[in-house]
Order: C-alpha cells, then sequence, then structure tokens
C-alpha cells in the first residue's frame, strides 16, 4: 500500500518549555491548512565527501550529526464567529508575534504585532502520512522548537489573504504510528475568509488604488544547538526582524503623490490598508524601494515599505506594525 500526499495531516501545540516536545491530539490538529510540505531533511555530516588516504580515490564514511527540517504551508486570514481569537494565530505566535484583544476607531478585534518577548515562542509539529487501502498504517514526524516566518499576501482584489508560512525545526525522528493515533482534523474553522476588495489604501493620508499587497514579517530564524537534544538542535529561535511591505499603487502625477521625491528624501509616513477583516497599520514607514511596472497595459508603482520602530508606545510597546483581526 502506498502513501498518498492527499493523506497528509498536521497538528501543532505551543510548547510550554520551547524545544521539548509536547503530546499531540485530535484537538491540536485545528486549522485548514493548505500546501503541507516538508523540505529538505537536513542531517549534517561531519564530511562529505569523506576522504582518508587510501591509496586511491574511494571515499570513507561521514559521521551523521544535527537533525532538522523545514516545514511550510499556508492558510487564509479570517476571523472568528463570536468575536473569538481565530485558531491560525499559534502560527503567527511562533513567528514572534503577540495577540491581544483590542478596540479603536477600526471596531473591535485581536491585535497581531511583532514583540520580541516572542522572539522563542515555539510549536511542537507533528507530520503525518497514511497509506490507502483497507489496513494502512501510517507516518509521523515530529519536529520540535519550531519557529518561523509568514508572509501575508494577495494575488489580486477579489482574492483571499494568504498566510504563507516557513517554520524551522528540529526533527527528533520518523516513526510508525497507528493510523488510529494520527490527529484528525476537528474544530476547524469554516468562516469565510477576508477578500481583498471593498476596503481602502492609505499612505501619509493620500489615498491609493492597489490590486496587491505582500507583507512580509522578515523572521531570520537560526537553531539552538544543544548536546542534551535529541536531534542535536534544542530548538530554532528568531535572531533578526526586518518586515517588509509590497504594494502596486497606480502611478500618479507628483502633484497627487509624489513618490519619487519621498523616495529620496528618506520621507517617513504612515501606511494604512483596510477590509473587511483586515487592517494593516504602519505607524512608521520608509520607501525603500521602487520601480515602475505594466499591469494589464496601466502603470503602476511597486513601492517597498520598510517599517519601523514606532515613536509612541502605545499598547504594542514600540512594535513597527499592527495588523488588526476586526470581528
Amino acid at each position: 500500500m502506498e502513501y498518498l500526499t492527499k493523506f497528509r495531516t498536521i497538528a501543532s501545540k505551543v510548547e510550554t518549555v520551547p524545544g521539548t516536545a509536547e503530546t499531540l491530539a485530535d484537538a491540536d490538529n485545528n486549522i485548514r491548512v493548505y500546501d503541507l510540505n516538508i523540505g529538505a531533511l537536513n542531517v549534517e555530516f561531519d564530511s562529505d565527501p569523506a576522504k582518508y588516504a587510501t591509496g586511491d580515490f574511494t571515499l570513507g564514511e561521514s559521521i551523521p550529526s544535527n537533525q532538522s527540517a523545514s516545514i511550510t504551508f499556508r492558510n487564509k486570514w479570517v476571523n472568528k464567529a463570536g468575536g473569538l481569537e481565530p485558531n491560525w494565530t499559534k502560527f503567527t505566535k511562533a513567528c514572534g508575534c503577540d495577540v491581544a484583544a483590542a478596540s479603536g476607531a477600526w471596531g473591535t478585534g485581536w491585535a497581531l504585532y511583532p514583540d520580541a518577548a516572542s522572539a522563542e515562542d515555539t510549536l511542537t509539529i507533528g507530520i503525518y502520512d497514511k497509506q490507502r487501502g483497507s489496513n494502512p498504517s501510517g507516518l509521523f514526524y515530529e519536529f520540535a522548537g519550531c519557529i518561523g516566518n509568514c508572509t501575508i499576501a494577495t494575488e489580486g482584489t477579489g482574492k483571499p489573504y494568504n498566510m504563507s508560512y516557513e517554520f524551522q525545526g528540529a526533527l527528533n525522528d520518523i516513526t510508525d504510528v497507528a493510523v488510529a493515533d494520527i490527529p484528525e482534523l476537528s474544530g476547524a474553522q469554516t468562516d469565510i475568509a477576508d477578500r481583498f476588495l471593498n476596503g481602502s489604501f492609505t499612505v501619509g493620508g493620500v489615498t491609493g488604488c492597489i490590486s496587491t499587497m505582500e507583507f512580509n514579517f522578515g523572521n531570520t530564524i537560526s537553531p539552538v544547538q544543544c548536546i542534551g537534544a535529541e536531534s542535536g538542535i534544542e530548538k530554532f529561535g528568531i535572531t533578526a526582524v526586518e518586515p517588509m511591505l509590497t504594494i502596486n499603487p497606480l502611478l500618479k502625477t507628483q502633484a497627487d503623490y509624489d513618490s519619487w521625491s519621498k523616495f529620496t528624501a528618506g520621507t517617513i509616513e504612515e501606511v494604512i490598508i483596510t477590509t473587511s477583516q483586515f487592517k494593516l497599520t504602519i505607524p512608521r514607514a520608509q520607501i525603500v524601494s521602487m520601480s515602475i511596472e505594466d499591469q494589464d497595459g496601466i502603470l503602476r508603482q511597486n513601492l517597498g515599505f520598510r517599517p519601523l520602530r514606532s515613536s509612541t508606545a502605545g499598547s504594542y510597546i514600540y512594535a513597527s506594525w499592527y495588523a488588526y483581526i476586526i470581528n
């Protein structure tokens, strides 16, 4: 019996002790995840190829050491009925963010923002493969101490926001598992996801027309190597954060919005993107890249904005950006 890609599933749980794997159950498989993939299974070797003085071209044995892998997938940006915290926030918390109940002129809901205190809020991630047939078997890939990066992006107007993740984790083991012990998808949200339409974009108080956006959290992930870890890696953690927003407003006259002068002068302005369930606010954004591009025969600017440290502490500890989950 063969393992089928369509049968792959995932469960994940916030670790009480960073780097110590949690036991996973049905309740931990509670998010609708798309394009789930395990990257290269990395086992470091002391040398490869290993060549010692044999007097000919033949090679010797390499010695395996640290074990890790990357896990990639995506989910849709969606709020949760009843004003509850969405299930997917456990992923963004493991991407260096905090989540807090919030309210403002935009309404009520939750604020997602980067927080240095979350730089090692790790996850245990379990990936499960299953055979087809009447008496199938399963495989369990156990990843501990997982930390990741997230990119929120849309493919165009009317399309949903995709939250794409790349997690790095210590690969403790790959073992056989009974199909009955594979966590089943349960409690997943079925709310309709937000779409990139009927919203607004402003920069420095000037309204613009954008058809795509990409917001990269910009996390740099590094391992913590430890002799006591089963894989040689105790956990992963965030060692640098360089977020970036890329948008494509229609080309305006310089009288309407002089992006070139702002680019060359280093002007810092507030950027806001709002749709039904989503509001991204960057209090201090600076243009760091600019190009003129063609979209269906219409000229648009491709602008890259770098979020900078807020000058006001507020409720979010000088966070450089806030993404509001609107009820």
